[in-house]
């Protein structure tokens, strides 16, 4: 994809929750997350949000013990809606050395498991489960046979980094333009699947098949992050946002680019330097995505 920038890898995610405290020590406890910041959300980075009413609420900043890229951030906000629900980012898939251990692991604690660990029918090598936090954020706890293809960096540790994010689209094709248009993507796995966890908690029939597909963000001849597209049925509904706030969930997802010159999009505000992690003094700015999800961006130039 000549011309296109590259994207990725994924900085960070960012998830709204009540109590960000609270869901830290979840993380800290039983996902061996670091806290590496908190502080409040200083006013200019709510604006570059476009989200002013932000400024000012608790923040923190967690990262896994290999402190690679793919970092959890929790702001202060509304819970979640209930999952696969709403479109936009719909999960955060973290890897794990052992998703069956995993599973016995959060047993007992804030973590509810929704979905218990399985193989993937559309990838081999590949098991999952899926559990909710206490604010309602949807995690993919997911373990990759190392012997297959998967031109990734093994997992560090027993729970590792976000190296996935789920984005739900009503349309489809308007979501996966997006990235193909603007970013030098590539494309894993393409096709059309029953969903069950998702078509379950919808309250549709289960052997329903829609699209799904993995954008791949790439380094090299490593992919150091994905995007799993998933076509959401119409029944699902846009997720509700107070003026001036950030979604419940997941709200946004940052990822890293070369040089903000050479985006040709639409910011909610004029890019601006951001010292702190996750940011480290790159430029960020923030952008609307084709499934209406709010992605920021970091440049290193």
């Amino acid at each position: 994809m000549p011309g296109k920038p590259p994207f990725g890898p994924i900085l960070a995610a960012t998830f709204m929750s009540p109590d960000p405290e609270a869901s830290a020590r979840d993380y800290v406890a039983h996902l061996d997350q670091i806290v590496v910041d908190r502080r409040p959300v200083p006013r200019e980075l709510a604006q570059l949000w476009g989200a002013p009413a932000v400024a000012g609420r608790p923040m923190v900043l967690m990262r896994p013990r290999s402190a690679e890229p793919g970092w959890i951030r929790i702001v202060q906000g509304d819970q979640a809606p209930a999952p696969f629900s709403t479109y936009g980012w719909t999960s955060m898939e973290i890897l794990v050395r052992d998703a069956d251990a995993t599973s016995r692991r959060l047993k007992g604690t804030p973590f509810r498991e929704i979905g218990e660990p399985h193989d993937l029918g559309v990838v081999k090598g590949v098991r999952a489960m899926q559990a909710v936090g206490r604010a309602g954020e949807v995690l993919y706890l997911t373990h990759r046979d190392e012997v297959q293809r998967f031109r990734c960096r093994h997992v560090m540790g027993d729970v590792d980094r976000i190296f996935i994010m789920v984005l739900g689209a009503a349309d489809y094709d308007k979501a996966r333009r997006f990235y193909e248009d603007n970013f030098a993507v590539g494309i894993g796995i393409d096709v059309k699947t029953a969903q069950p966890l998702m078509t379950k908690a919808l309250g549709i029939p289960t052997a329903e098949q829609r699209r799904m597909c993995t954008l791949l963000l790439t380094g090299g001849q490593e992919v150091v992050a994905k995007i799993q597209l998933d076509e959401h049925p119409n029944v699902a509904k846009v997720r509700p946002r107070q003026a001036g706030d950030l979604p419940g969930g997941v709200a946004t997802v940052t990822f890293e680019v070369p040089r903000m010159d050479d985006l040709k999009l639409s910011f909610l505000q004029p890019p601006m330097v951001i010292g702190e992690p996750p940011y480290d003094g790159r430029k960020v700015a923030m952008c609307v995505g084709g499934a209406g999800e709010l992605i920021e961006l970091a440049a290193r130039s």
